[in-house]
This record gives structure tokens, C-alpha cells and sequence, in this order.
């Protein structure tokens, strides 16, 4: 009887064990699943950025395929989907008399969002650095009344369209928290 007890207790502690480390590895880091994994869980809502919202109502957001994105960009699309682009998400936003088009897009893979980034680097200059994020990650160019922002962020590559403001450094400061909130929503 003491045997049949000790080979009972045996199979429950190595049961716990087992349910243990399948609990362990099911909510590690590697295996978290609460990150963005489509474009379509970026888009900015009213509540992600005060005094900041969406334009034109539910067309201010519109999701496209990679193969049809030159109809929404009147062309140049080549860049995109040399770089295997799958899918974007474009969101017109104000606030107050600045404007934002952000441009979310899918590459799939790190390297393809990293080369997007790339490639633009090598057609715009002179390149600014965008607050709390590295050369190497994001930067921008500078535009009449803003800047235009460019980064990759895992598989995704972010380009931001800021105008309307009259100090370039309240743009870039601007463009990183949006690319701060854009990184917390894939993270």
C-alpha cells in the first residue's frame, strides 16, 4: 500500500512539474502573442492621442492589399512592393491645424521593413534624427511646415506625413510619439 501511495504522489509531483513548465513556456516573452500582428490593430484611435483625430470619419483609415497600392498612391508603389510589401494601412489624422497621413505597412519579415527603410534613406537627404529613436531604426526629411518620417519597427515599416506645424522640432518631437505609440502596439 505504501508503494502504490509513493508511485501516486510521484505522478502528481511530476504532473505539477510538467503543467508548470507548459505554463512557463506558454506566457514567455518569445511566445507572447499580445503584440500587433496585422496592420489593421495600428490604427490610432480617438483615446491613443489626445487632441489628435481620425479625419473623414471611418475613410480616414483604409486598409489595402500589397498588389493594390499604387491605386491609392497614384502610382509609386515600385519601392513597396519590391520590398514585398503585404499590406498597408493609411490613417489621415488632425490636430488642430497640423495634419498627419501615416502610412503602416506589412512587409512580413524584419528585412524587408529594414530595407524599406534603407532604400529611402538612399533618396532623401539631408536626414534628420527623430527624438528617442536610433539613426539606424527611424529618421526623417524635412518638408514645408513638417517632416516626413520614416522607420521599421519589427516587420512593420511606419512612414509619417506631418505638416501644418511652424517649428520643425515640435514635427520631429511629434513624430516620435507617434512612433512610440506605434512601438507599444506591436510590442
Amino acid at each position: 500500500m505504501f508503494k502504490v501511495i509513493c508511485k501516486i504522489l510521484l505522478c502528481a509531483l511530476l504532473l505539477s512539474f510538467c503543467v508548470c513548465k507548459t505554463n512557463w513556456i506558454n506566457t514567455s516573452k518569445d511566445n507572447d502573442q499580445s503584440g500587433a500582428n496585422s496592420v489593421s490593430q495600428l490604427q490610432i484611435m480617438p483615446s491613443d492621442v489626445t487632441g489628435w483625430q481620425q479625419m473623414n470619419g471611418a475613410s480616414g483609415w483604409l486598409m489595402v492589399s500589397g498588389s493594390n497600392l499604387y491605386t491609392v498612391i497614384d502610382g509609386g508603389d515600385m519601392p513597396y512592393t519590391k520590398n514585398h510589401l503585404i499590406e498597408a494601412g493609411i490613417q489621415s489624422l488632425q490636430g488642430g491645424q497640423k495634419l498627419l497621413t501615416v502610412y503602416c505597412m506589412d512587409f512580413g519579415i524584419v528585412a524587408n521593413s529594414k530595407q524599406m527603410v534603407e532604400d529611402q534613406r538612399n533618396v532623401y537627404s539631408p536626414q534628420l534624427p527623430i527624438p528617442n529613436f536610433s539613426d539606424s531604426i527611424a529618421f526623417a526629411f524635412p518638408t514645408l511646415g513638417g517632416v516626413t518620417a520614416f522607420a521599421y519597427l519589427g516587420k512593420f515599416y511606419i512612414e509619417l506625413q506631418l505638416t501644418g506645424f511652424q517649428d520643425q522640432l515640435e514635427s520631429l518631437r511629434t513624430a516620435s510619439l507617434f512612433l512610440d505609440l506605434y512601438s507599444s502596439k506591436i510590442e
